[in-house]
């Protein structure tokens, strides 16, 4: 296993997080669509321009990071390819779908934890075989923190200078309650409390803060026929459910026009398509105008609230 060290990195300027962090993100179910993901994806994206500037202009990755960033956060700039700027200003059309960025910066003692946390919550032992820094070497590897260790079922682990016994168990304890919480508050959910930070906003966002219009990012999941789907929304409103089958007031605009009709049978959206679409509970099942594949066609899609009237 390996990790790269903050020190040898170009945002060597960030902090080292607490390792109930990390815990936290894994225990709370958080993913490239939660706050922490885009806060933290920002915060690395905007370190790599202060670091030499000649690297970074070469680095596939760090062009890969910013433009994913213009388009996590709603750049949609005017740079050239292999210009680096802030992520507004990075072109944002040749963004690969479904990258997922959370960042850390990582030190030797928490590479190492987070290790030992990996296997206690796959019930697996580890004993460790050779441990390398290599941060001082003249040149450096893409994981300067590396680990060579042999994984067993069960038993001690053996080797390592940390034990995170205390730490697993304090975190567990934290996202029990906090998804306790979660759930006795949020009425009538229908998705599973370890992924109710999950969607286009965290769930404990209020209401009223909760866009009232934004886009939906690929991918979008193929389910029958002329039907895709994209799950774990989290809007302002509710969406349809069997007791209120018409009480999503939100439509579906392709490239900025409207489709429809909503509130559609599903069987009508799998079989017909041709704008059928429902924002059913916290997912929504769409086909698009001309029952291409939402993935390829190049088009834009986003939900919009209506107003009452």
């Amino acid at each position: 296993m390996s990790f790269p060290d903050k020190n040898a990195c170009p945002d060597a300027a960030r902090l080292e997080p607490p390792f109930s962090h990390l815990l936290d993100d894994h225990l709370l179910g958080r993913d490239g669509h939660s706050f922490e993901s885009r806060e933290h994806a920002l915060s690395f994206g905007l370190s790599w321009p202060r670091s030499d500037v000649a690297k970074v202009r070469g680095s596939t990755l760090a062009h890969l990071v910013l433009r994913k960033l213009a388009s996590m956060f709603g750049g949609r700039g005017q740079g050239k390819p292999g210009q680096i700027g802030t992520p507004g200003q990075i072109l944002a059309d040749q963004i690969e779908p479904g990258i997922d960025i959370h960042w850390h910066a990582f030190t030797p003692s928490l590479a190492e934890k987070t290790i030992l946390a990996a296997c206690a919550l796959d019930g697996r032992s580890a004993r460790l075989l050779a441990h390398a820094d290599m941060t001082s070497a003249p040149t450096k590897t893409v994981g300067d923190i590396l680990f060579v260790y042999h994984l067993a079922t069960g038993g001690d682990n053996s080797g390592f200078c940390h034990r995170v016994d205390h730490d697993l168990s304090a975190a567990r304890e934290v996202a029990a309650a906090v998804l306790a919480k979660l759930g006795a508050a949020r009425v009538g959910a229908r998705i599973p409390a370890a992924k109710s930070a999950s969607g286009v906003y965290p769930a404990w966002i209020e209401r009223t803060d909760r866009p009232a219009e934004f886009d939906l990012e690929r991918p979008f999941t193929k389910e029958i026929g002329c039907c895709f789907t994209k799950p774990g929304l989290i809007t302002r409103d509710d969406g349809d459910s069997p007791e209120h089958p018409q009480r999503s007031r939100f439509e579906l605009l392709e490239n900025g026009a409207p489709l429809g009709p909503p509130h559609a049978a599903h069987r009508l959206i799998r079989e017909q398509g041709r704008g059928h679409y429902s924002h059913w509970q916290n997912c929504l099942y769409f086909s698009t105008s001309d029952n291409s594949d939402p993935n390829r066609n190049g088009r834009s899609y986003r939900l919009r609230l209506r107003d009452r009237s």
